[in-house]
């Protein structure tokens, strides 16, 4: 193969190289032959070759996803599916190349099988119909006529005999790379009489008749009049042949190693062709041996492999440094430091590599970052020095990790590694376990005020969910809540006095509630004893209502007083438990305390939308201070200040707001800043690798893997990298290597990585359209469905004249006119 792929380094300085020469190319897909020719989909274009591989040249050149070409039986033609417009969808072009014709038009996936047999017809697999997961195989015309069904209930691969009397298909579809599934949605090979409509079981995967099952897929008809197809029946899928009397069963290759995967079969029946270790093999039949095809292109990728994104204000993670001046920015991997205000300071970058760095916090001495990155193969916390430029790791323990948390005297860290609390002592380096959970590690609220206590929430050994209060040199743990509804998000207040968290204990919606940590002398529901606490917080001038409730006074502490010690009575602590917060929908995740504690800043809701509110601490009424969905909401460390998510959603400008003076309703600005990523694609996609890999390391259910050998699979299959080309390929390659787990829901699929347009909608009428004579008439009319009104006077048998003032007739594919339909 002769790819142009440029180091990075060597784009900066040459504009230009010539192709390299490289082995043979892999990542050939869905192989079809025909006439002395090979067709197949490689980085999403449809390729033609000489049967022996050489000569390849690409028919056609799309952004979008090319796939599964067949040939027609003359040769003269190819159908294959295309993404182009947004979905999958049929399409056909000339085997000498041309524009190719689109033939469905259906939000839906359709996916191209085979011709039939005369050449006049393609069928595909589809989920449009009544129901999603169970429709029928369809047929539509080379013309582009109106697709129809084939007569099944249900079809997800099928071929028509040569003869054109017998359709062998599959009623069930399969995930090809998971291994060894022996479940009851297996997929077995049935055969329709075309011309009774009967239709006969074939193959029966349950072996052993002990709901054994295995798989049987992609039936093909080969020249001898048997049915070829892929099995799992050995242990690997192979294929196999049966008679269509169901004698004659017999296996027909041996693959030991990632097995058969997308066998096609020419229309003459003479030749298969299908994948194994994502290179293209060939089998004559009956009686030939396997081959291997290899495939030698020269040829231009059609999209960079080094790329460069701009952001514009917009970031993945971002947290202030303590006076709100900067903003440490993570995107798309990078972590940058960016100035709030775009006209004073400058910007930083933190990191600059093809790894993942992200989730940095500041340090509230605003000297350092730290941060979540993987560039020594696994999750781990790192700081960075912002005087000196240079990066620290700090931790070494296999697992991911979870937000670090820094102590109010910057000098530690806490962060969860699985299931262990660990504490990093920062000028020492050392990092200590100090804690451990049985069940999906710690969610770290915040240190105490001195530093020694640590307040997270957790599941306990009954899995409910628990706010506790950890002294962390003895180690001691005290659970807070002790209740079984869900209690999270823990904040210890700055005096230490009281702990606030999260529940939904009340009313299934989840609001704050405060527990003090000591012994109560008087009732805090007291309308008494709350006003006399409100009364001494507006004294002081301490938050109050949220001082002069249009902004807040946000209670500025003495900086130089030390912080109380902590007494802790846990006897009968779950009855202190008090309620401070009814809000309609529930209150939101992030919540935090002004800076002297007196005051509770939340996201909730009212008549206006969602907003930002404010509560005393002493309890009392919720003021409103300014609407929107506050996304990520982070104070600045002197309390002065928010920064948030535009909209509250993951794509929203980052914005800031003052907390003090002022109608913050009209306060919320965008914070302005843009820099650039530098993305190279193949090392982005070892870094998905990578992490996938590592994601069913530290999240599947079996700490045994299903008996497999992780680590061996991993050098298996990343030795393939090199030669994935887009984003496909890798999502195929991670596909396969976590289908060797044998598991259920499990898989990776993502963006193209390319430009496309988004998918049509297609209306539904609520009924079926059929043919009769020169007409469309009403068919079955679904029941409670857009047609099924009263005021609807629709009978079984009306004629559709139009649809959305067109004009339509058979055999007008009218699903046309039922996309994006202007009424």
């Amino acid at each position: 193969m002769r790819i142009r792929i440029f180091p990075a380094v060597l784009i900066a300085t040459f504009a230009f190289t010539l192709p390299v020469n490289a082995d043979p190319i892999k990542f050939a897909r869905y192989p079809h032959s025909s006439h002395g020719q090979i067709a197949f989909s490689y980085h999403g274009d449809i390729w033609v070759a000489d049967n022996d591989g050489v000569n390849a040249r690409r028919l056609t050149a799309h952004v979008a996803n090319d796939t599964f070409p067949r040939f027609s039986p003359d040769g003269q033609w190819i159908a294959f599916t295309s993404n182009r417009m947004g979905n999958n969808d049929v399409f056909v072009v000339s085997v000498n190349g041309g524009v190719p014709q689109q033939l469905t038009f259906h939000t839906t996936s359709d996916t191209v099988q085979y011709w039939t047999p005369d050449g006049e017809r393609i069928i595909f697999s589809t989920s449009r119909g009544a129901h999603a997961f169970y429709t029928p195989l369809y047929s539509v015309s080379r013309m582009g006529d109106l697709p129809v069904q084939m007569g099944m209930d249900q079809g997800a691969a099928g071929m028509i005999s040569q003869d054109g009397r017998t359709v062998a298909f599959n009623r069930y579809g399969m995930r090809y790379w998971r291994k060894g599934y022996r479940g009851n949605s297996q997929t077995d090979i049935w055969l329709q009489d075309l011309a009774s409509g009967e239709i006969s079981q074939l193959t029966d995967t349950d072996t052993g008749q002990f709901r054994e099952h295995t798989q049987d897929a992609y039936p093909m008809w080969g020249a001898d009049g048997m049915v070829y197809f892929m099995s799992e029946r050995d242990g690997t899928f192979n294929i196999w042949k049966i008679a269509p009397d169901g004698s004659g069963l017999a296996q027909v290759t041996d693959h030991g190693s990632d097995g058969v995967q997308y066998p096609s079969i020419s229309p003459d029946g003479s030749t298969i062709n299908y994948e194994n270790e994502f290179e293209v093999w060939t089998l004559a039949v009956p009686g030939g041996a396997p081959e291997k095809i290899s495939i030698d292109l020269d040829f231009d990728p059609k999209s960079n492999m080094v790329e460069y994104l701009t952001s514009e204000s917009q970031a993945d993670g971002f947290y202030p440094s303590p006076e709100g001046r900067y903003l440490a920015v993570d995107y798309h991997g990078e972590i940058f430091i960016v100035p709030t205000n775009s006209d004073v300071g400058e910007k930083t970058q933190v990191t600059a590599s093809g790894w993942r760095q992200r989730t940095a916090v500041w340090s509230p001495d605003g000297e350092r970052l730290a941060y979540i990155s993987d560039e020594s193969g696994d999750q781990e916390v790192w700081t960075y020095d912002v005087d000196s430029g240079s990066s620290t790791r700090l931790s070494d323990h296999e697992s991911e990790k979870g937000r670090p948390i820094w102590s109010p005297d910057s000098s530690k860290l806490a962060f969860s590694a699985f299931n262990s609390l660990m504490v990093a002592d920062i000028e020492s380096g050392v990092v200590t376990e100090v804690g451990t959970n049985v069940e999906r590690g710690f969610q770290i609220g915040n240190f105490s005020a001195d530093g020694n206590w640590l307040v997270y929430s957790r599941r306990n050994e009954d899995l409910d969910q628990e706010v506790y209060l950890f002294e962390i040199e003895t180690r001691t743990e005290h659970n807070l809540t002790q209740d079984p509804f869900t209690d999270s998000a823990g904040l210890i207040t700055p005096d230490g006095a009281h702990v606030v968290f999260r529940s939904n204990r009340a009313d299934g919606t989840n609001q704050l509630f405060k527990v003090s940590l000591e012994r109560l002398t008087e009732d805090p529901d007291d309308p008494v004893v709350k006003e006399r606490n409100l009364l001494e917080a507006e004294r002081s001038g301490r938050g109050g209502q949220g001082g002069d409730k249009t902004g807040g006074d946000t209670g500025g502490a003495d900086q130089d007083e030390a912080p109380s010690l902590i007494s802790v009575d846990t006897d009968g602590i779950r009855r202190r438990a008090v309620r401070l917060t009814n809000d309609n929908t529930g209150v939101g995740n992030a919540f935090f305390f002004s800076n002297n504690g007196e005051t509770i800043y939340y996201i909730g809701a009212d008549q206006g939308g969602r907003a930002l509110f404010s509560i005393p601490l002493a309890g009392g009424d919720a003021n409103r201070m300014a609407g929107g969905g506050f996304g990520g909401i982070t104070p600045t460390a002197d309390g002065s200040m928010v920064f948030f998510r535009q909209g509250g959603g993951g794509s929203g400008s980052v914005m800031s707001m003052p907390l003090r003076g002022g109608n913050l309703e009209n306060r919320q600005e965008r914070v302005e800043f843009e820099f650039t990523v530098t993305v190279d694609k193949q090392v982005e996609w070892r870094q998905i690798f990578d992490e996938a890999w590592r994601v069913m390391k530290y999240r599947f259910y079996d700490a045994d893997m299903h008996g497999v050998n992780w680590s061996s699979v991993r050098e298996r299959y990343e030795s393939l990298l090199q030669y994935v080309g887009q984003n496909q390929d890798l999502y195929d390659l991670t596909n396969e290597m976590i289908g060797e787990l044998n598991a259920s829901h499990t898989g990776v699929s993502g963006p193209s990585g390319i430009d496309q347009p988004e998918t049509y909608g297609t209306s539904e009428l609520g009924f079926e359209i059929v043919i009769d004579g020169n007409n469309y008439v009403v068919g079955h009319i679904y029941r409670n469905g857009p047609a099924d009104k009263e005021w609807i006077d629709l009978q079984v048998g009306d004629m559709v004249l139009a649809i959305d003032q067109q004009r339509v007739r058979p055999p007008q594919n009218y699903w046309q006119v039922l996309n994006q339909p202007l009424n």
